[in-house]
């Protein structure tokens, strides 16, 4: 009887050890997967700033453009200003 005792015990404890374990590798997985995720995320935003930066000097480039040409067209001299870089 006492045999039957710590026998079920024993595998109550290895059955609980074997949990956790399992329980262990899916924790480990799922950070793994969030790593990954996050550093794929701030990839994306990297890639997103450099296109970000990209338009805003050439939306800058051709407002700069487009006023020199008001303020050409609006005193009338000679030849109008040189192409805007993006154009």
């Amino acid at each position: 009887m006492i045999g039957a005792v710590r026998s079920r015990r024993a595998g109550v404890l290895a059955d609980q050890r074997d949990a956790r374990r399992v329980e262990g590798e899916q924790r480990r997985d799922t950070i793994a997967d969030r790593d990954a995720l996050i550093d794929t995320l701030l990839e994306d935003v990297e890639k997103l700033r450099g296109r970000l930066d990209w338009l805003e000097k050439a939306y800058n480039d051709e407002r700069n453009y487009t006023r020199a040409l008001q303020d050409h067209i609006y005193r009338s001299g000679g030849t109008p200003p040189s192409r805007s870089p993006m154009g």
